[in-house]
């Protein structure tokens, strides 16, 4: 908290995000996840190297909080600009894609829900729509839709009917399409 708040040392963020994401190793407590979250909202954690030591930290941490995850992913997804234009984060589809990938296999070795935010966009990445990224891999993204349309996600089930519907991945069933379609409908 010292680097944080500037007690009896100098503030310096990236210090303080530092200790921060190394205290998230192993950790279910909030005590080193809430401060980096509130830093990153501040704008304070933008540097892309204090941005990878905070993923570090996040793949070790056990806690159930996707928000800073999130907002990682979100900012390698699209980049982020100041008013004034200045290129605050720079886009990495791959970073955001490893990220995603790395934190669902966390929480599916552990047992916990998919964030289906994260499930609908390895599908969208793996269904050949960021090459920059990914191979196109479409076994691979209707799994991702799968895990997320089991948890009631509307959008992954009209994706999941998509895929047996037009055969991408899997030989083309209109019987199970239209399954999916209804329980997107219902969803």
């Amino acid at each position: 908290d010292a680097y944080r708040t500037g007690e009896r040392v100098p503030a310096d963020a990236h210090t303080a995000a530092h200790y921060y994401a190394l205290g998230l190793n192993n950790s279910e407590s909030t005590e080193c996840y809430d401060p980096l979250l509130q830093m990153y909202q501040e704008g304070l954690l933008y540097d892309r190297a204090v941005m990878d030591e905070i993923w570090a930290g996040l793949r070790y941490w056990r806690g159930r909080d996707h928000q800073l995850a999130t907002r990682l992913a979100e900012d390698w997804l699209n980049g982020k600009t100041a008013e004034d234009g200045t290129v605050l984060v720079q886009q990495d589809r791959k970073a955001a894609c490893e990220l995603m990938e790395t934190f669902c296999d966390m929480h599916r070795h552990l047992h916990q829900e998919q964030d289906v935010f994260f499930l609908n966009w390895l599908g969208w990445f793996y269904s050949g729509n960021a090459p920059e990224a990914v191979q196109q891999d479409y076994p691979k993204a209707l799994g991702y839709y799968i895990e997320s349309a089991e948890q009631g996600n509307g959008y992954a089930m009209a994706m999941a009917g998509v895929f047996y519907q037009n055969g991408r991945g899997v030989p083309a069933d209109h019987m199970t399409a239209r399954a999916w379609y209804k329980r997107a409908i219902a969803a």
